[in-house]
């Protein structure tokens, strides 16, 4: 993934659909077309602060965002870090997935794989399942 963030391709891609932005309308859905063609998912991580905050004295307790969607791009994947905590959401054409609760059962087990990998802990979480 660092790879590929670093890379040249995501620069040049920015690059160049801002460029379009000054061409006229039809060129700019013709290349929204054309990019989103190669891709099927988006996939954003947004991290924000380890510590709660507090809104008019409330403390904000589980935000939330939606990746945007585009074109044809049927699946969206938003992961969002919060007072320590990590929030999932999902956003799929009814289409492209008929059963999305088995998407998101078969991401979080990966989810929880992981989590048991990186932090030597059992794959099961109590927290980790209540929050799904």
């Amino acid at each position: 993934m660092k790879k590929l963030k670093n890379g040249m391709q995501a620069q040049m891609s920015y690059n160049i659909l801002g460029m379009l932005g000054y061409f006229p309308s039809a060129v700019e859905r013709w290349a929204l077309k054309f990019f989103s063609s190669k891709a099927s998912a988006v996939m954003t991580n947004v991290p924000g602060p380890a510590e709660p905050v507090i809104l008019k004295g409330k403390k904000l307790s589980k935000p939330m965002f939606w990746v945007p969607q585009s074109g044809g791009i049927g699946i969206g994947v938003s992961i969002l870090s919060y007072d320590n905590k990590v929030e999932f959401g999902f956003v799929a054409d009814a289409a492209l997935v008929p059963d999305p609760q088995a998407m998101i059962d078969d991401y979080m087990d990966e989810f929880k794989s992981i989590q048991a990998e990186v932090l030597g802990a059992p794959a099961y979480s109590e927290e980790l399942s209540k929050a799904c």
